[in-house]
């Protein structure tokens, strides 16, 4: 696959992960707003006795037909819905590079490389600063050991999008397999330095310092992975190297045990999982991939009802998706309806429950409703997990006056 660099595109702005980036702010600035208005609310806004703590009925709960819901469903016929639904995509907006990524996805997702190659740079053509098909083209160079090209492409992207955090960890990877260990360091160090990161950041941050036979740092970082995971194979792996190369032979050899032991162990997982894979599970999760890009670009064509009906559907396959959750959650607040966004918060909550944004926002939502109660439980949930977080402080002033 050839490269093709552009000085021009270089100096792009934003695409899919930039608009999800923004889509979190405008959300976040506007829940100031919304608990602003609700410490005023609240003075009228009191709990009383047929307040109601069950949970509101919820838009997730309804039936959904179609094939793939069907227990006679097989990985083909799921499959076909997938091409039938990025095929009316593109056909209806044929020069939208988000719809041609979503084919482009789709045939990546099933191995079929080329057809995904040439949807991305379909995509490009469009608009040469899309980092989603520079993203897509930069996984698919590195896998095909293409690591010049995949840096180029990153890089790219880490232009256009610089708050993407999926680029630092695959770029400082590339960088890595050609043995520029000092330009992943610093790809890596900037990014631990500004973003909530990875265990993964850390531990290729070791392989960089291991790389470039900075040794010490190289054991501290691999420390810090063993501490947060004591299963990585990788980081006992990349200790047992460099306290070998420090002189630390013995204190090698236990680490080097542990990693023969945690390979073996990884060796009999994956062989169990390859027994266990399920063509039509995996079908089935390509599918809800395509519902949620579908979606995105019927939303920002402001065809709201067709981003709801494959919104809905992506969460029905695969409900444990935070990911579908939250696009959904932010289609409703951004259309209005507290009742449905609020019924999605619910769900969110019991998937992540210790991030506080989330409880704050269902919170406010409860409140809006009239539902005191539980809007007082879900910021007291918030103000639980992050006592001096700003909008905590927010939180506590609401449910004060609730209490008055």
């Amino acid at each position: 696959m050839g490269r093709r660099r552009s000085s021009k595109r270089r100096a792009a702005g934003s695409a899919t992960s930039d608009a999800a980036l923004k889509l979190r702010l405008v959300a976040l600035a506007g829940l100031v707003v919304i608990l602003g208005g609700l410490v005023m609310a609240s003075l009228w806004l009191q709990p009383d006795d047929t307040t109601s703590q069950a949970r509101l009925p919820s838009i997730l709960d309804q039936e959904i037909e179609g094939v793939e819901f069907q227990p006679s469903a097989t990985a083909e016929k799921v499959l076909e819905v997938a091409q039938r639904e990025v095929d009316g995509l593109t056909a209806k907006y044929p020069r939208d590079p988000a719809a041609l990524s979503a084919a482009a996805r789709r045939a990546y997702q099933l191995g079929e490389t080329e057809r995904a190659a040439e949807a991305w740079l379909d995509a490009l053509s469009v608009n040469a600063h899309f980092a989603e098909a520079l993203y897509g083209l930069g996984l698919m160079a590195s896998e095909s050991d293409q690591f010049d090209d995949a840096i180029g492409y990153f890089e790219d992207v880490n232009i256009i999008n610089a708050g993407d955090p999926r680029v630092p960890i695959v770029l400082a990877d590339s960088l890595l397999h050609v043995g520029k260990g000092t330009q992943a360091t610093l790809v890596l160090e900037q990014h631990i330095s500004s973003e909530v990161t990875s265990i993964e950041a850390w531990q290729q941050l070791g392989q960089a310092h291991l790389q470039t036979r900075n040794y010490a740092r190289a054991i501290a970082c691999f420390e810090r992975v063993v501490a947060s995971n004591p299963d990585s194979k990788d980081a006992h792996y990349g200790l047992a190297r460099a306290l070998a190369a420090t002189g630390q032979k013995a204190l090698a050899e236990e680490h080097n045990e542990t990693f023969r032991a945690l390979a073996e162990a990884a060796r009999e997982k994956n062989a169990a999982d390859a027994n266990a894979f399920s063509d039509l599970g995996y079908a089935i999760g390509v599918l809800a991939q395509t519902y949620a890009d579908v979606a995105r670009v019927e939303q920002s064509h402001s065809d709201f009802e067709a981003a709801e009906r494959a919104l809905l559907r992506a969460v029905k396959l695969d409900p444990s998706n935070d990911e579908y959750l939250l696009q959904l959650q932010r289609l409703y607040l951004s259309l209005g309806r507290s009742p449905e966004a609020a019924s999605v918060g619910e769900k969110i909550v019991e998937l992540l429950p210790a991030d506080v944004q989330h409880w704050i926002t269902l919170g406010g939502l409860y409140a809006t409703l009239e539902r005191p109660d539980p809007a007082i439980a879900a910021f007291e949930m918030a103000i639980e997990l992050d006592p001096t977080n700003e909008l905590c402080q927010k939180a506590k002033q609401i449910v004060s006056s609730l209490r008055q």
